[in-house]
């Protein structure tokens, strides 16, 4: 998911509602949806953090093998 996109929709979105007298129902419901996909997204970007962080204070082992598994858990 591009964020970053987004990020660009939504501040047009806003900036249209802003300064229009009514409101673009198909637009609107677009932006909408697209927060469920956000929220996910941000879920998964969280739990990968904290198992991250979680590896970083418990893990025993060399430094390579601490990568090794950090980059499995974010290419999952």
């Amino acid at each position: 998911m591009e964020i970053s996109r987004i990020k660009k929709q939504w501040d047009t979105y806003i900036n249209e509602f802003e300064k229009c007298n009514y409101m673009d129902v198909e637009k609107h419901t677009s932006m909408a949806l697209k927060v469920g996909l956000l929220l996910q997204e941000i879920e998964k970007l969280n739990n990968s953090l904290y198992k991250i962080n979680f590896l970083k204070h418990s893990f025993v082992g060399n430094r390579t093998e601490l990568h090794r598994e950090i980059s499995r858990i974010i290419k999952d």
